[in-house]
């Protein structure tokens, strides 16, 4: 659930992300999870200056 969190805040604030290429998984026997994913993002600045 905490990683759910983290990814729907880094979606809130940078929603012009795009994968580029499929994600590698991480190969393990008793985690699941995502070890790199390349995304390109072409937004604008998330921070006001």
């Amino acid at each position: 659930m905490t990683i759910n969190l983290i990814f729907n805040a880094v979606a809130d604030h940078m929603p012009d992300l795009k994968p580029i290429s499929a994600p590698e998984r991480l190969r393990s026997g008793w985690l699941n999870g995502i070890k790199h994913w390349q995304v390109d993002y072409t937004g604008r600045c998330p921070v006001a200056h």
